[in-house]
């Protein structure tokens, strides 16, 4: 048997070679193991993980930019002139006809005594009127009111009476009339008579 030597040779040897192979693995793992640690191996790996998290995370929280609207300066318009005011009159009081005025007669006394200003007369004027001693004769109706500054008794003879007359627009008319004759209207209690000593004014309200 010229080959049992050869066999045995090789039988004998095998527990050696698995032997050192073991250590060769041993030695491989242990130094893979030591870059591991060292991060020579693997860090490439952890480099794309964070690659891939940063990745995700800027997936999933999209930047938004804030839209900002364009702020629009208006064009400079130039006020346009207002119309000249037109100056407005003061309105006047609305007056009542003569035929529903009230003659008011201010005593001396002070008393009231208020007529129908169409029935207030002079004189038995018809025309119900002052007739001043100028030759001027003024319309109860034309006046607001007049006022006896001074007067004569009317028993006297040849009295005078001197007027502040005050016309409807305000116009001041002085003048003197004779006091013999009475002043006179109607109220509905009846004839009311006095004469111009016994008067201070007589206003006519309308």
């Amino acid at each position: 048997m010229p080959d049992t030597p050869h066999t045995t040779s090789w039988w004998q040897t095998l527990p050696g070679v698995l032997t050192a192979l073991a250590g060769v693995i041993t030695a491989v793992s242990g130094l893979v193991a030591l870059l591991y640690q060292n991060g020579v191996l693997g860090h490439s790996g952890d480099a794309a993980a964070a690659t891939q998290a940063s990745a995700g995370a800027s997936v999933s929280t999209p930047s938004v930019t804030p839209s900002v609207t364009p702020s629009v300066t208006p064009s400079h318009t130039p006020p346009k002139a207002l119309p000249e005011a037109t100056p407005v009159p003061p309105a006047q009081p609305v007056q009542k006809p003569w035929s529903e005025a009230t003659a008011v007669v201010v005593g001396r006394d002070g008393s009231q005594t208020r007529l129908r200003a169409e029935s207030f007369s002079n004189c038995i004027s018809v025309g119900h009127d002052l007739t001043l001693t100028s030759g001027q004769t003024v319309l109860f109706e034309r006046m607001a009111r007049f006022e006896v500054q001074r007067a004569d008794d009317h028993t006297s003879p040849n009295p005078k009476a001197h007027l502040q007359i005050t016309l409807l627009d305000g116009t001041a008319v002085p003048g003197v009339v004779e006091a013999n004759c009475d002043l006179f209207g109607y109220n509905d209690l009846g004839r009311f008579t006095t004469y111009f000593d016994q008067v201070r004014m007589v206003r006519f309200e309308r």
